[in-house]
Formats: structure tokens, C-alpha cells, sequence
């Protein structure tokens, strides 16, 4: 397992070095101040330490309780890194003497060839989308503006909603670009707070969609409403009272 973990940490490592040269990097450690303000410190770096862990091709990493290790678990993959998803889940091992356990869905090596497809992905979009000297709001309304030119709504989807459950993928919104409010603007914030915008999401009256922290503000943003609004700046940076 030592062997088989240095060699998927040495594949990821390989493929995030080889763009050194681009002005934007994928970086596998995420997070932002909305987080750390309703989860605390502890969590937010249980979280980082379960990221080193994957990165690393490890079966453990440190975590205080179980019940860190739940809240970690359940909210932080989606918004600070959504294909985690798809090469772990929950593990049923109890957290024992401050360590929790991983249960990986792929081999080590599936799991490096797709984080680092997904950090070529991410790449791709940051760097074909912004410029490095861009301000957060600048970052903010370039992505705006390529969600409502590049994405689609998920119609299907939906409605299809409403019979049964669907499989959402904030991961998979980002690669195929189509999708419904809820991978959408996960989707959007995760690739602001790549770009080290503070962003996370809200829900409510069954839709979802951004929010944001720029020179010391909060504002409502919503990647998903302007895509039948071409390009409309009502729902980009709305105050709380625009937003009620």
C-alpha cells in the first residue's frame, strides 16, 4: 500500500507540475471563509488533511472524532472538491484514536488519472476565461459571463427530478457543461475559489446558487437564472434585500 500510494501521489504531483507556466494552477486544497465560519478551524483542516491523504494514495488520514469526520464526509467534497465523489465515499470504520479511514470506489491509479484530468479541466477553464491580474470582481463577472455563453440547463434532468432520484455531479456539470441549479452553482464557486475568490453556495424555496465575499461584501449570485437571461446583470452581485 506504501508503494502503490508514493506512486499515485508521484502521478498527480507530475501532471499539476507540468503547468507551472499557466497563470492559473489547479490546486487540490480548497476552501473558503464561509466554510471555515460555520464548520471552524477543526473541520476545515480534517478536510485538508483527507485531501493530503488522496493526493498521497493513503487509506488514512487524522481526524479528531467521528463526528468531524461525518460533517467533513458530507459537506465538503461537493463544494471544495467535487470529483472526490466519484473515487471515494463514506467509510464505516469508526474513527479510532484520531485517525479515519478511506474507502476509495477506484484503484489508486484511476484515482491520480482523474484528479488529474479534473485539474486539467479546471486549468483549462481558468486560464482560457481570466487573466492572473484580474480583481475578484473581474474574476467573478468573466465566469458569470461564460456560464451564461458555454452552459446549458438540464431540462430533463429536472423534471425527471420530480419522479425519482437524481444523481447530481458538480464534477460532471463542469465537463459536459449542462446541468440543473444545484451543480451548476457549485460549479461556478468552486471554479471562483480556484481562482481565490471566496465563494460557496446557498439553498432555498428548491433552487441553489452563489455566494460571495469581494472587498469585504457579500453578494447573491446566480450562475444558473442567467442562462435564459443572456447575459442580464440582474442576478450577478445582488444584495440580500435584491435577492429577497
Amino acid at each position: 500500500t506504501t508503494e502503490q500510494g508514493a506512486s499515485t501521489q508521484a502521478a498527480v504531483s507530475t501532471t499539476v507540475s507540468q503547468n507551472t507556466d499557466e497563470r492559473f494552477v489547479f490546486q487540490p486544497k480548497v476552501c473558503n471563509v464561509f466554510m471555515e465560519e460555520v464548520f471552524g478551524e477543526t473541520m476545515c483542516e480534517t478536510w485538508y488533511n483527507l485531501v493530503d491523504a488522496v493526493m498521497a494514495g493513503e487509506d488514512t488520514f487524522a481526524c479528531p472524532d467521528q463526528y468531524t469526520y461525518d460533517w467533513v464526509m458530507g459537506q465538503f467534497p461537493k463544494y471544495c472538491f467535487p470529483m472526490l465523489d466519484e473515487v471515494i465515499e463514506y467509510s464505516y470504520e469508526p474513527v479510532t484514536n484520531g485517525t479515519a479511514h478511506l474507502t476509495y470506489l477506484v484503484s489508486r491509479e484511476e484515482t491520480a488519472a482523474r484528479i488529474a484530468e479534473f485539474g486539467e479541466l479546471v486549468e483549462g477553464i481558468l486560464n482560457e476565461t481570466l487573466e492572473k491580474d484580474y480583481s475578484d470582481f473581474e474574476k467573478a463577472i468573466a465566469l458569470y459571463n461564460y456560464f451564461w455563453m458555454t452552459y446549458e440547463y438540464d431540462y430533463e434532468k429536472y423534471e425527471k427530478q420530480y419522479e425519482t432520484v437524481v444523481d447530481t455531479s458538480t464534477a460532471e456539470c463542469l465537463r459536459t457543461r449542462i446541468g440543473i441549479c444545484s451543480e451548476i452553482a457549485p460549479a461556478y464557486s468552486y471554479l471562483l475559489m480556484q481562482a481565490g475568490v471566496e465563494a460557496t453556495n446557498v439553498t432555498g424555496t428548491a433552487h441553489e446558487w452563489s455566494y460571495v465575499r469581494i472587498n469585504g461584501c457579500n453578494y447573491h449570485i446566480d450562475p444558473t437564472y442567467v442562462l435564459e437571461n443572456a447575459g442580464s446583470l440582474f442576478y450577478f452581485m445582488m444584495t440580500d434585500e435584491q435577492r429577497d
